[in-house]
């Protein structure tokens, strides 16, 4: 078999969640995984070229903003209803905030939306899906 192809004979046995998993190295980790995981990548917003490589590469895409607690409790709701357990979670979370500022120069808002997206929403997630 070409190792590029992916195995999906056995993929339901092991399920990741890859965070951030439609840009950069968490795609590049999605892609990998995909051979012989089920893969459910995240996003925060809808990425259509990112959408079409994960569904090239055989993964889910769904939307979440870890930066939510509504969006990481109905993330972890839906993969519990769906699937028996989370065997991997792959966080590939380093966002930077929405407005780019030099540091000196950084609003209170964008730096609680920093913390949030990068240290917060993954920490949390993080618990949730051991639990």
């Amino acid at each position: 078999m070409d190792p590029m192809t992916p195995n999906f004979q056995n993929r339901d046995a092991c399920v990741a969640l890859v965070i951030e998993g439609t840009l950069g190295i968490g795609h590049a980790i999605a892609q990998e995984l995909a051979r012989d995981h089920r893969v459910i990548a995240t996003c925060r917003s809808e990425q259509e070229a990112g959408k079409r490589r994960c569904d090239q590469a055989g993964a889910e895409i769904v939307q979440c903003d870890l930066a939510l607690r509504e969006d990481r409790l109905a993330l972890i709701a839906d993969l519990r209803a769906r699937y028996a357990r989370i065997h991997l979670l792959v966080n590939t979370t380093g966002n930077p905030p929405e407005e780019r500022r030099d540091i000196v120069d950084i609003t209170e808002e964008s730096f609680d939306e920093l913390v949030a997206r990068n240290l917060k929403g993954p920490h949390f997630l993080d618990r949730m899906s051991v639990v």
